[in-house]
């Protein structure tokens, strides 16, 4: 897929950047060399460091996937939800397995219309790590090499407390109006969490962040400190895999660092060092981390024992014992971070049926969805307002011909709530409703106002859900131009949100409009971008399986109406950094050489992909 000349320009484009590559390949093949080289490197050039969730497993804590998994799974063991998959035993099976592959984003997506008061003591389960000599090592190590900062990803407070053991000094930053504008002095070093973090605060909690504020507009101002730092800085990545496309990998994948060296930890003996012009040479890249590596210049993978690594690279004194580690960290309860989603699922109660209706909705199983919410509702004197208001609520999502008396129950619980994002939820549904029956304009003007409330209250999600609605509302009446508008305010606001479900979904609505309500060729070239958008999101995820093959067809239904010549299609998809990293461009580009534009043979091999995927998920 690379011409020579192709390889020739990416090379002379490495030159200031290539000797990061070649001297760490001249290293030699021993851990020691490997890391007395690498601490050379970031010694002698400003460095700062990610932190992945990876580095805290070992801690005791879990990977997003891990938690997700556990919560889910811990929902559905609940008495109350147990009894409702025994009414229909046939499908336990099935969620048993589906539940084992949601995504961290998607079930971000549905703790954001719950209750904030009701699932911030989630975090109380991130207060359960404590540091290991890995995490010592590399405090060390980020002493001995001048390391300007250090970012980290996750809520736990290991790092802080690793540094409280080893008498270094931190300045830690997880609310987001704390984070500086600019890179700021590397004494003391500062810690900077991007997602927020959870601090014990004498009897009480600290919460800095939740999860709803991932992707949102405001938390936006971490990653542009991240992008910063990163412009005049080497970029040491640890114990992260790179598999959120809608949060830190869309940076690292695209910014032009001075240079970045992603740690893969491996038990193996010898390291395996990967470059970037390896990478790019490559004729078939499947795995994220070579994506980005391929890229750009001055890149570098390292699989190797992080551990060891570390302890090559970390001078000055042995860190302290395991020993001293106990008799440090004090007055702590013997509870795992297990035991404390546990203690908030139980303490739920019948709560957990609503949030297990809106995961099942969220999947499409409405008919079991509606179960959920009608057996919630049997016990409604034993739910809180908000619960009560989000099951009424789910009776009318669940309903293909939604009860009006339900949603009348929905915005009355909502006044009484006083809750704000209920209300916007019940309006949203309000309109709709009023959109099914014809009064479209009506509708608008709901959705319009709803829109005002939503953006006001930085509920940006829900504002970019009124605008989509609004967008389909104009559809229906024909007015294309005021719907595109609309569509692209929704899109707008879905990116800001961080909410890449719904942005998936609002595109391909969008592309619709184009490819066929409005059925003029021309529009062919807004609709592509579109449909490439929307498959760069939802690529490798299980999400909508059908509309991604239904799209997926239609692309290649374009490219050959509008590019007769399939290596101008080649070209169009390989010219947007988007669809590289997702993995679609090389995905697309090996089915255009292998079958051309061969309908039968694409639609198949996709099916055989998706499906594929799903299995091995």
């Amino acid at each position: 897929m690379k011409d020579i000349s192709q390889l020739h320009k990416y090379h002379h484009q490495a030159r200031e950047l290539g000797w990061i590559e070649h001297d760490l390949m001249a290293a030699g093949s021993s851990l020691e060399e490997t890391a007395h080289v690498l601490a050379r490197i970031l010694r002698d050039h400003q460095t700062i460091i990610l932190l992945g969730a990876g580095i805290s497993q070992s801690g005791g804590l879990p990977n997003a996937s891990t938690f997700v998994k556990e919560l889910s799974t811990m929902l559905m063991n609940q008495e109350v939800v147990s009894h409702l998959l025994d009414s229909v035993p046939e499908k336990r099976k099935i969620w048993s397995e589906h539940l084992a592959s949601l995504e961290f984003d998607s079930v971000l997506g549905l703790l954001k219309i719950m209750d904030p008061r009701t699932h911030h003591r989630l975090f109380n389960a991130f207060l359960y790590g404590y540091p290991q000599e890995e995490h010592l090592l590399l405090l060390k190590a980020v002493e001995h090499l001048g390391v300007s900062a250090i970012f980290s990803t996750n809520f736990d407070t290991i790092i802080e407390k690793a540094a409280e053991i080893l008498a270094l000094d931190l300045r830690m930053f997880a609310k987001v109006d704390d984070f500086p504008e600019h890179p700021i002095s590397a004494s003391p070093i500062p810690l900077y969490k991007i997602h927020g973090g959870v601090h014990e605060s004498g009897n009480h909690l600290d919460i800095q962040a939740d999860f709803t504020q991932i992707g949102a507009e405001r938390y936006n101002r971490r990653l542009q400190l991240l992008r910063k730092y990163s412009q005049t800085h080497h970029v040491l990545v640890l114990g992260y895999g790179g598999f959120d496309y809608w949060d830190i990998y869309p940076l690292l994948f695209e910014q032009p660092s001075k240079g970045l060296i992603w740690i893969t930890h491996s038990e193996q003996e010898v390291p395996c060092i990967t470059t970037a012009s390896q990478s790019y040479a490559s004729p078939c890249i499947r795995d994220n981390v070579e994506r980005l590596l391929a890229f750009a210049p001055g890149r570098v993978r390292i699989k190797c024992n992080t551990q060891g690594l570390l302890s090559a690279m970390a001078k000055g004194g042995e860190p302290p014992t395991k020993e001293t580690i106990s008799s440090l960290i004090k007055n702590r309860s013997s509870n795992n971070w297990r035991g404390s989603v546990e203690e908030y699922v139980q303490d739920r109660g019948n709560g957990v049926l609503v949030e297990f209706g809106n995961i099942l909705a969220a999947c499409n199983d409405l008919e079991l969805a509606h179960l959920a919410f009608d057996q919630a509702l049997t016990h409604s004197e034993t739910l809180n307002y908000v619960d009560q208001g989000h099951a009424f609520l789910g009776r009318v999502r669940s309903t293909a011909i939604p009860d009006s008396n339900n949603l009348a129950e929905a915005s009355k619980i909502a006044g009484l709530a006083k809750d704000t994002l209920l209300s916007v939820n019940v309006a949203i549904e309000t309109a709709i409703a009023m959109g099914n029956r014809g009064d479209r304009k009506g509708a608008i003007k709901i959705l319009k106002k709803t829109e005002k409330t939503a953006e006001k209250r930085d509920l940006i999600a829900f504002a970019a859900l009124c605008s989509a609605n609004i967008a389909n509302q104009y559809a229906k009446l024909k007015e294309f131009h005021l719907a595109d508008k609309a569509y692209q305010r929704s899109e707008q606001l879905f990116r800001r949100a961080g909410d890449m479900p719904q942005l998936f979904l609002t595109l391909r609505n969008h592309a619709e409009l184009h490819a066929i309500e409005i059925g003029n060729p021309e529009n062919l070239h807004k609709a592509l971008p579109l449909y490439l958008e929307a498959l760069s999101i939802s690529w490798g995820r299980h999400l909508n399986g059908w509309y991604k093959r239904e799209m997926y067809s239609r692309v290649f239904v374009i490219f050959k109406f509008l590019m007769p010549n399939p290596s101008d299609a080649i070209d169009y998809v390989l010219s947007e950094p988007t669809h590289s990293q997702s993995g679609l461009a090389e995905h697309i580009v090996h089915r255009i050489v292998e079958y051309g534009y061969s309908m039968e043979n694409l639609i198949m091999e996709e099916w055989q992909h998706d499906m594929h995927s799903a299995v091995s998920g």
